[in-house]
């Protein structure tokens, strides 16, 4: 069939992205001819750390950073996904944010923030913790000064660019009480049931959480 005879169809508006057949071309009858982005409004997917999920909700509101076109915008959130990355202790949010004038591409680097507010969390130093494997602990110390390893559940860590982890404090989620103590640079010679001297308490009023939360992001159509 000729071109000229037939209808090619677009599902919906939007800006041709991709082309996948050229004049000439044989193609057989459904076979997607161009690649079609609806970018108005504009989704964004980002990865929000786990401790800081729970504070967001649908319909909520969020700012994106975007450096290529230097602007920042409003966005609302859209989506949180039901299931998280276990590994990086996050979850997929997905924002839209209207783009009426075709500004903002597919594929842009994004930032987004959240106003969380501030709430108390129960930080500890990162040389705290005890690292076995994909576990990590802490060393608490009861009133006769003995100390026992105890696993806990820590946030999300940031990492650099090479991937290695940044930061020298970490969010304990669970396993670690406010009121108990623990060893702050545990030695390497430290075994459960050793009596120590030298421990820190921890405390939640150490430390309040950011009222902004910044995820990097990239927008999809």
């Amino acid at each position: 069939m000729m071109l000229a005879q037939a209808t090619v169809e677009s599902p919906f508006a939007g800006w041709v992205s991709a082309k996948h057949a050229e004049v000439g071309d044989l193609v057989a009858p459904g076979s997607p001819m161009f690649t079609i982005e609806a970018l108005d409004p504009v989704k964004i997917v980002v990865d929000v750390p786990e401790s800081s999920v729970r504070a967001l909700a649908v319909g909520g509101k969020a700012r994106v950073e975007i450096d290529a076109v230097g602007g920042r915008f409003d966005a609302l959130i859209d989506r949180i996904l039901p299931a998280g990355d276990q590994r990086a202790r996050t979850f997929g949010v997905q924002l839209v944010l209207p783009n009426p004038e075709g500004v903002l591409k597919s594929g842009l680097f994004a930032r987004a923030i959240f106003e969380l507010g501030s709430t108390e969390v129960l930080i500890v130093p990162a040389r705290a913790l005890v690292e076995r494997g994909q576990l990590q602990g802490l060393f608490v110390v009861d009133a006769s000064s003995v100390a026992q390893l105890r696993w806990v559940r820590i946030g999300a860590r940031r990492h650099d660019e090479s991937g290695a982890v940044t930061g020298d404090r970490v969010e304990i989620l669970s396993g670690l009480s406010p009121d108990e103590r623990y060893v702050t640079e545990p030695p390497p010679e430290l075994v459960d049931g050793m009596v120590i001297e030298g421990v820190t308490a921890a405390s939640p009023n150490s430390e309040n959480a950011s009222a902004e939360n910044t995820s990097d992001a990239e927008a999809r159509p």
